[in-house]
């Protein structure tokens, strides 16, 4: 979900604690937002340009 500006929504901006699909995980106790491995996989088709297993 897109806000004005640009800016992307959390779970909690979108009214909802259910899981959501995203690239950043948040734990719920301390609120701290730590990358996700899929953030890694993105990240390495990159810099790469690579698809895993795949030669180009």
């Amino acid at each position: 979900m897109t806000q004005a500006g640009g800016a992307q929504a959390d779970p909690c901006e979108r009214g909802s604690f259910r899981p959501a699909f995203g690239l950043i995980a948040v734990d719920w106790e301390t609120f701290e937002r730590c990358p996700r491995p899929s953030a890694d996989r993105l990240g390495s088709l990159g810099r790469t340009r690579e698809l895993p297993g795949r030669p180009v």
